[in-house]
């Protein structure tokens, strides 16, 4: 999930639904592909096993 903040170039962040961690999404990154990476690596770390129950 995203959610949207307005805090200087700060235009959001994605927040993991389970554990409420999140990662800043800045405005006009330099390098579009380091962006990508992160967004790639914060889905793998959360990556939760969901709750049977």
């Amino acid at each position: 999930m995203w959610k949207e903040i307005h805090r200087g170039h700060r235009w959001g962040a994605l927040v993991c639904t389970i554990c409420g961690d999140q990662l800043a999404l800045w405005s006009t990154p330099r390098v579009p592909e380091n962006l990508a990476r992160q967004i790639y690596r914060f889905a793998d770390r959360h990556l939760h096993e969901e709750k049977m129950g």
